[in-house]
């Protein structure tokens, strides 16, 4: 999960949190909000550039909820009935 949100972070959220502070710096939070900015070519890949981390992270959560729906029905399996 970790590993997931840290390549979501480094590839995609970061670079475009400075490149949008680099943009309100210089032209304003209007311009850095703007659907002119978002839709570069850039931004566009940057935000692409976000899958490698979510697959990593879906799959690490999907590992979890396995193992914790089998450790529950394991538990309910071994049981012993009180009579």
């Amino acid at each position: 999960l970790n590993i997931g949100l840290s390549l979501m972070v480094l590839l995609s959220l970061l670079p475009i949190g400075i490149l949008q502070t680099m943009a309100c710096i210089d032209h304003g939070l209007w311009w850095a909000r703007s659907a002119d900015f978002l839709y570069q070519p850039l931004l566009e890949t940057l935000k692409w550039m976000r899958i490698p981390g979510d697959v990593v992270f879906a799959g690490a959560a999907l590992i979890l909820s396995f193992q914790f729906f089998r450790l529950v029905f394991a538990s309910f399996s071994t049981r012993k009935e009180t009579p």
